[in-house]
């Protein structure tokens, strides 16, 4: 019997989080830059990975916390998982780790702004025959809605070219998010 990790345990602290800033983010102080946020979405994997190469399945997510610089610039950490593949034999791959990135917001205006980001991600990337670790390099890009002064709505499509078992493989995650500021 193939082993499917659960998410429930990290889900719920997400899910509790997100719930408690959502509560508050009506007294949320819009004069201080730092913000927490939270994305879900689907992960496409673009070639073989220690040589599983299949479907894409799982749901990906990323909880982030970050710094805002400027009005148009912000540094940003993130715990992420970018879903998993299973070819055909049931054999499956799926990474998860942490990221830095640096984001920039171009404002459009009514409370859009386009929103790049580049970063580095440390993955550790899992398949039934063991697991490796590696830096990938990724980038992104997205747009955000403002929905008050202290949250906002984020679509965001990133890019992680991960680096394991002596391969290079890339990985698109699209993910629709909040943000709270507080």
């Amino acid at each position: 019997m193939r082993h499917i990790p659960t998410l429930l345990p990290s889900w719920s602290v997400a899910l509790s989080t997100a719930a408690l800033l959502a509560l508050g983010s009506g007294q949320a102080q819009a004069d201080t830059p730092y913000y927490l946020g939270g994305s879900l979405g689907s992960t496409s994997w673009r070639g073989p990975v220690n040589g599983i190469d299949g479907s894409d399945s799982g749901t990906g997510y990323k909880v982030y916390g970050g710094w805002q610089l400027t009005p148009n610039y912000a540094l940003e950490l993130s715990s992420v998982r970018l879903g998993s593949q299973q070819d055909a034999n049931g054999n499956e791959a799926r990474a998860r780790g942490y990221g830095l990135d640096g984001v920039g917001l171009l404002p459009l205006g009514q409370g859009f702004s386009l929103l790049g980001r580049v970063g580095l991600a440390d993955l550790k990337t899992v398949t039934s025959t063991g697991s490796d670790r590696g830096m990938a390099l990724k980038i992104g890009g997205g747009l955000q809605y403002q929905l008050s002064q202290s949250t906002a709505l984020r679509a965001e499509w990133e890019r992680y070219r991960l680096s394991a078992y002596s391969t290079h493989t890339n990985a698109d995650q699209f993910t629709l998010g909040v943000k709270f500021g507080f």
